[in-house]
């Protein structure tokens, strides 16, 4: 595998919504990839949902999330970071959403696998802190070895 540089990192970011019937509830989701432009790796693919009850109450929680390496220091990096504070990720992330709806979709609107695209090929470095860009490209976390037979 390539090893991923920080000046290619890109950051791109989709929302969708739906309800569960049964359930009654709104579910806002907020997919965020940490790509490699150099390749086009989706290094992090992470959704964050922020789930309305009939009571209007929310939960907020993580979904998918997705790592290409998973012994890389910065791909298990990121998603930590996102553990941190589900809530106020989702609500930061939500600002954006809210500007672009807010603004109109107009036919250069694109919808892909993910949902609505809100944006695309921005630099990482405005969404992950220092401390998180700081391990792109450092040793990859040890494996264990496995002793068969014993």
């Amino acid at each position: 595998m390539k090893e991923i540089t920080r000046s290619n990192l890109a950051f791109d970011m989709y929302y969708s919504s739906g309800k569960n019937a049964v359930a009654g509830e709104k579910i806002a989701e907020i997919t965020t990839i940490v790509r490699d432009r150099a390749t086009g790796e989706e290094v992090t693919t992470t959704t964050f949902k922020r789930i309305t009850g009939k009571d209007r109450s929310q939960k907020f929680d993580l979904g998918v999330i997705r790592l290409s390496r998973g012994n890389d220091r910065f791909c298990t990096s990121v998603i930590e970071h996102y553990r941190k504070d589900v809530e106020g990720q989702f609500k930061k992330l939500m600002i954006e959403v809210s500007d672009v709806l807010e603004s109109g979709l107009n036919n250069s609107t694109w919808i892909g696998t993910y949902g609505l695209r809100i944006m695309g090929d921005m630099s990482a470095e405005q969404y992950l802190p220092e401390s998180v860009l700081a391990l792109v490209g450092k040793k990859p976390i040890e494996q264990p070895t496995a002793e068969v037979g014993k």
